[in-house]
């Protein structure tokens, strides 16, 4: 075997190993800041639990607000990517302009999306950071749904973006109603009911019935 062959499979395997820790640092990190909250966990429990070294964390991750910050994205992506998935399901363009919103609400019921994203993240990254990132993730699909439906003549010309962020901003305090409730599902349905109202304001009442 060639040199340069020998190197590339043996930058493969570094490449694989690497990916395979920063996978396993974010995994327990984020079942442990789920659990208890990112200020109560250590460093050491994160490495003990990932069976690496502190090293190796630093490697990856400046610090432990850094491995914080690489654990909410994930749980945005993933968040972002349900709500596109369940949207999808809907063959009526206002229904998924709704099923994306009610997707998101979904999610709020999960102790991870509560104590990370909705509770923790705000003081942790901060409200502008915390923002930035949550806008790159749920605004785009927000965005999707009400472009289509502005097309479809569903809702009165306007910039999409503002609308998006205004919704995407009553979804955020939503969650936190759900987060902070002694019982989430009776917040789930209330709030679930208020998000449909702020909805049903933007639509106009000429095409409901026919999308």
């Amino acid at each position: 075997m060639s040199n340069s062959k020998q190197n590339m499979r043996a930058k493969s395997r570094k490449e694989e190993y690497a990916e395979a820790t920063r996978g396993a640092l974010v995994d327990v990190a984020r079942a442990l800041f789920a659990e208890r909250g990112f200020a109560a966990v250590s460093i050491e429990e994160i490495v003990q639990g990932a069976r690496v070294t502190r090293g190796a964390l630093y490697h990856h991750f400046e610090d432990k607000v850094a491995l914080f910050r690489a654990v909410l994205e994930t749980i945005e992506r993933e968040i972002a990517g349900r709500m596109r998935a369940g949207a999808e399901k809907e063959t009526l363009l206002w229904e998924q302009v709704r099923a994306a919103c009610q997707t998101y609400l979904d999610a709020c019921l999960e102790r991870d999306v509560q104590q990370i994203v909705v509770l923790d993240a705000p003081s942790v990254l901060g409200w502008h950071t915390w923002c930035e990132i949550d806008k790159r993730y749920g605004l785009g699909v927000l965005q999707e749904r009400f472009q289509a439906a502005l097309e479809a003549g569903l809702i009165d010309s306007q910039p999409i973006e503002p609308l998006a962020l205004l919704v995407l901003g009553a979804l955020n305090t939503g969650g936190r109603v759900i987060a902070e409730a002694e019982q989430s599902n009776v917040a789930r349905k209330q709030v679930s009911a208020t998000i449909d109202r702020l909805l049903s304001g933007l639509r106009k009442t000429t095409r409901r019935t026919r999308s």
